[in-house]
């Protein structure tokens, strides 16, 4: 992986937009902590991720980073709330708290009448929604998303990304990296970075 020098302010929604192999998906997974770079650093909220040591990465990256990809990665024995709930339940957060703050997650994007639903009785649009749910359930921190509307039609692409990128851009305690295909929805951020014009370096 050659030079990239991007940063993401806090309350800031930035889209990675370039032709397929240039780079997005491994920026936002060095951000994930699955890759570490060939080349300089990856630093968030000041710390540089190749500097500490793995278990305490992995416990960093968990309270400060969520995901969002194309396909849902839900657990089918859970319903919806405790789906949601789950990156809480993993930081620790009592299991009463945790399903609360779900709840109000399943409220902020609007699928809060899913809250017991068994997860094989949703469509696709609806299960991207309660991953995204999920993805905001942390009250902060840096969300990483990769194409989380490829596989959704028009309406369901175009509903996901202004719930995202709307919740994100509310909170200046969040941040927004969004990989992306879709130039209608890498519009809707604060700002674009095509990979494919900037290479090597941008």
């Amino acid at each position: 992986m050659g030079p990239v020098d991007l940063s993401v302010g806090w309350g800031e929604a930035v889209a990675l937009i370039g032709p397929s192999g240039s780079r997005k998906t491994s920026i936002l997974r060095v951000l994930r902590g699955e890759m570490v770079p060939s080349h300089g650093w990856a630093r968030l909220s000041g710390i540089e991720l190749s500097r500490i040591r793995l278990t305490q990465r992995s416990e960093f990256l968990r309270h400060s980073v969520s995901c969002l990809d194309q396909r849902p990665v839900l657990l089918p024995e859970l319903d919806v709330v405790e789906n949601v709930a789950l990156p809480l339940l993993l930081n620790r957060v009592a299991e009463r708290d945790a399903l609360e703050q779900a709840r109000v997650a399943l409220f902020e994007t609007g699928i809060d009448a899913l809250v017991s639903r068994d997860l094989s009785t949703l469509s696709g649009g609806q299960l991207q929604r309660v991953a995204l749910a999920r993805a905001l359930v942390k009250p902060s921190g840096l969300l990483l998303a990769d194409e989380p509307t490829a596989s959704l039609d028009r309406k369901n692409a175009d509903r996901v990304a202004k719930l995202l990128i709307g919740q994100v851009c509310s909170n200046p305690c969040r941040a927004l990296l969004l990989a992306t295909h879709d130039l209608k929805i890498a519009q809707m951020c604060d700002r674009v970075v095509d990979l494919g014009e900037l290479a090597p370096s941008i």
